[in-house]
């Protein structure tokens, strides 16, 4: 390869990474030297681009119910009120745990996480449901036998 072709292929190179920049909603002017361009990507604002809405409802008798998911490093934890919807915004791509207690300590019942459809039955009187939500989803947890 010749020098000039090679000056062409990083120009163009430079063209799509500032391109995938603005993409992302960061201004970078034409004439911003390619050193800056690493400030630029750390203008990024990926935390309002990346979560997702889950919509908690209980049913049943539960006391109480926790959602605990990781948001920039450490765990986050969002109590859930006892009936009704819940709506909360998490990051995309976690792990959810959902961790219920029954109202009524008492062996041969179970608590029941439905996420959209599909069932995760915790067997014990306290216990967690770990899942991986794909978007927004709607999780009904409830308590029977």
């Amino acid at each position: 390869m010749s020098i000039q072709s090679e000056t062409n292929r990083l120009k163009g190179v430079k063209t799509d990474i500032r391109n995938a920049i603005i993409s992302k909603g960061v201004e970078i002017p034409e004439e911003t030297p390619f050193l800056e361009y690493a400030n630029k990507i750390a203008e990024i604002d990926t935390a309002t681009s990346s979560m997702i809405s889950l919509t908690i409802t209980n049913v049943g008798l539960i006391r109480y119910t926790s959602v605990y998911y990781i948001e920039y490093g450490s765990v986050q934890e969002q109590q859930m009120s006892t009936t009704g919807d819940n709506v909360i915004s998490i990051p995309s791509g976690q792990l959810i745990t959902v961790y219920g207690v029954p109202r009524i300590i008492s062996t041969g019942y179970t608590w029941n996480v439905e996420v959209m459809g599909e069932a995760f039955v915790c067997a014990s009187v306290e216990n967690t449901c770990t899942f991986l939500p794909m978007g927004d989803c709607q999780v009904t947890v409830s308590f029977g036998r």
